[in-house]
């Protein structure tokens, strides 16, 4: 602790708490929603414009899967900041 004082040390740690998995929700809701949109605008594109429709489409499956990526692994890294001595219990 920086300061002696144990409250104002733990108060922004309870609010982690209670946002984190507010944030995993959010998360989880807005990538197939923003995949979806995207996906009908594909859809819809000018039969002249097929070509660039694939080049959107990977561009989307890329973002899609970062996303998804970013929605596991940011409560994975906010519970090994809770607890830090898990991995030390599991591995032995």
């Amino acid at each position: 602790m920086a300061s002696a004082r144990r409250t104002l040390h733990t108060q922004p740690g309870l609010a982690t708490m209670a946002i984190v998995p507010a944030i995993f929700l959010v998360q989880v809701t807005i990538v197939p929603t923003t995949y979806t949109d995207y996906w009908e605008l594909a859809k819809s594109a000018i039969p002249a414009n097929e070509g660039s429709e694939t080049e959107l489409l990977w561009i989307l499956e890329g973002t899609l899967l970062t996303q998804i990526d970013i929605a596991f692994l940011f409560p994975a890294l906010i519970a090994l900041l809770i607890y830090p001595d898990y991995p030390k219990t599991v591995i032995g």
